[in-house]
């Protein structure tokens, strides 16, 4: 495929904005000029990007854009936290980490995030509140929307073919020392589990 314009499209989920000190609007929009698909793939797309620089000089860069995704931070009644332990074909091994999966054409990420945690971790929440994005790397143009899920009820999980996972409930001081101990070896589950922790830990922080 050529070079071809690209029209910028804007893809900002409108969600509740409890956290204003951390929670943002995102934007998956591209203020370059040009881009080359170079491969599709089910769920990522591989682009060549010309960029004008400030100097006037162009280069060409390189992204992978992915299917953005959820992560769901769980708390039941007695301030346990969920984690799943599931085989990662990626790892070779079995990884502890906060459930989670992609948004799905159409949907918005509050409604992914309701869907996963109902189908991965068997559970629906009463109260499902947005948290925070990440923002995009350099290379790979790819956001997750953090949630709080609370006030749960027990669904039954309808894992996907190939999912391999159990869920268990630890305190979230447990979580955050496997956290720190590398055993949740997801980085950005690790992380949430330590930030929310400091969250709930603020002062004057109102879940």
């Amino acid at each position: 495929m050529g070079w071809e314009a690209h029209i910028d499209c804007d893809h900002t989920h409108q969600l509740p904005l409890q956290f204003e000190f951390l929670a943002e609007r995102f934007y998956m929009n591209s203020n370059a000029g040009r881009f080359r698909d170079v491969f599709h793939g089910r769920n990522f797309i591989v682009r060549e990007e010309r960029v004008k620089l400030p100097n006037g000089e162009v280069e060409t860069h390189e992204h992978v854009w992915r299917t953005d995704g959820t992560r769901i931070i769980a708390l039941d009644a007695n301030g346990k936290v969920l984690l799943t332990h599931e085989f990662r074909h990626e790892l070779g091994d079995w990884d502890w980490r906060i459930p989670g999966g992609k948004i799905d054409t159409g949907e918005k990420p509050e409604q992914a995030a309701a869907r996963e945690f109902r189908e991965e971790a068997g559970y629906a929440a009463e109260d499902l509140r947005f948290l925070w994005a990440t923002t995009l790397d350099s290379t790979v143009r790819y956001r997750r929307y953090f949630f709080l899920a609370r006030g749960l009820t027990e669904v039954g999980a309808q894992h996907e073919p190939g999912e391999d996972l159990t869920v268990h409930w630890v305190s979230l001081e447990d979580a955050c020392e496997r956290a720190l101990r590398g055993e949740i070896r997801e980085e950005i589950s690790a992380l949430a589990l330590l930030r929310i922790r400091h969250l709930l830990s603020a002062d004057g922080a109102s879940f």
